[in-house]
């Protein structure tokens, strides 16, 4: 991987905050942890080929759906957050989880056929 020192990044302006750097001349982020993610591939470069153009192909085809359009960024925060959260199952064992689970959508359908009749 090719690597930069600090003192090179802030002698191009790469990595601050301010109105004039690099970074936030292409932040068009729309989350914090896109804003990170972004803050990443400046401080880690890419050294490969085939791994750039990947990424270039990855950044152009989100620019293209223009998904700030379909989700704001308050929705993402709150997706991003949910994702992040503990994937721990709250029952005893797989059994009771799922066994939990379908008996909740059981009561949860029962009262609203009711409520219907």
């Amino acid at each position: 991987m090719f690597t930069i020192d600090k003192q090179t990044l802030s002698d191009l302006n790469a990595v601050s905050w301010n109105a004039s750097s690099l970074l936030d001349f292409f932040d068009n982020t729309i989350t914090v942890g896109g804003r990170d993610v972004l803050y990443d591939y400046f401080l880690h470069p890419l050294n490969d080929q085939e791994q750039i153009q990947h990424r270039q192909e990855a950044i152009a085809y989100l620019a293209k759906i223009n998904i700030d359009k379909l989700l704001d960024k308050y929705m993402m925060d709150d997706l991003e957050r949910y994702l992040n959260l503990p994937q721990e199952l709250h029952s005893q064992s797989q059994f009771f989880h799922y066994l939990d689970k379908l008996s909740t959508n059981l009561v949860s359908q029962l009262r609203k056929r009711t409520a219907v009749d």
